[in-house]
């Protein structure tokens, strides 16, 4: 019986997985398109909109084939460990498996290669979340007030927030070495989520809405934040989910509030070129 009970409800669980990933991937790749300034400052340096929708689109189709490739080293290890459990330690975490892997199993110069190109992708990757956090400060708070009087001062301001960056990430990362957190990838999408998910919803409230206001935005922002506080506090969200919560909540509640408190001076504002109906000539209708 019991085994009965398990193959009727193996589909739904694996279909939920399904639906759980593709909707959060969703969630989390819409709030790194508009508020991750590492992808941000990207195409927003390119010469044109339409070298930066090639880019978009070029990330896009590249990164199909990469996550089905993570996919199946997944899969590739899973097998690999059900055919060999006596290699497998039970009390490692879920992250040090594929070194595990790597290090018991490989060739030492395979071994080696892959490392090194762990290590190189890692540094790419911390790298430009440092040097665009510091562009940031640099650009939108410093230069505003007028801090720094030249260039050169603008460009060893930059180079000490990069610095600084790096200590304070290096703490954080501190923070995740707990052995009760089994899978970093998981603690990452609840991070981001959390960070991100309400960024992104105000974007998206600004961009497809030709009826958003600050009073509105700021709502919409405190929502999300609290939905998702809210979701990890009582758990009654996979973490996978928190962006696209993030995001959903922020813009029905913004959207709402800012229905609420319409007047005759926000409707009446410019908005050519900021949202998605009047990014053209003749506007469509919303």
């Amino acid at each position: 019986v019991t085994m009965m009970i398990k193959q009727a409800i193996a589909p739904r669980i694996n279909t939920t997985v399904c639906k759980v990933i593709v909707i959060g991937g969703i969630g989390q790749n819409l709030s790194s398109y508009t508020a991750d300034q590492a992808v941000v400052q990207r195409y927003m340096v390119t010469k044109n909109p339409s070298d930066a929708r090639k880019s978009i689109w070029a990330n896009a189709i590249i990164a199909a084939p990469g996550a089905l490739l993570f996919f199946c080293i997944g899969t590739a290890l899973y097998a690999f460990y059900q055919t060999h459990p006596e290699k497998l330690d039970p009390t490692i975490q879920i992250d040090q498996i594929f070194p595990t892997f790597i290090a018991t199993e490989l060739p030492i110069g395979v071994a080696g290669l892959i490392v090194a190109g762990i290590f190189a992708a890692a540094q790419s990757t911390v790298s430009t979340s440092m040097n665009s956090i510091a562009t940031t400060l640099v650009t939108d708070f410093i230069r505003p007030f007028n801090l720094v009087k030249t260039e050169k001062g603008y460009m060893s301001a930059a180079r000490w927030l990069t610095f600084i960056m790096g200590i304070l990430g290096t703490l954080a990362g501190l923070i995740f070495i707990d052995p009760e957190i089994r899978s970093l990838m998981e603690a990452y999408f609840k991070v981001i989520g959390m960070f991100m998910g309400a960024l992104g919803g105000l974007f998206v409230l600004g961009a497809l809405t030709k009826k958003a206001n600050s009073f509105g935005a700021i709502t919409g922002i405190l929502a999300g934040v609290s939905t998702m506080i809210s979701a990890w506090q009582f758990g009654w969200a996979d973490g996978y989910l928190y962006a696209t919560i993030g995001i959903m909540s922020c813009l029905v509640v913004g959207y709402i509030a800012s229905l609420l408190t319409q007047t005759s001076k926000t409707t009446n504002k410019d908005l050519t070129g900021l949202t998605l109906y009047t990014m053209h000539p003749t506007p469509i209708k919303s």
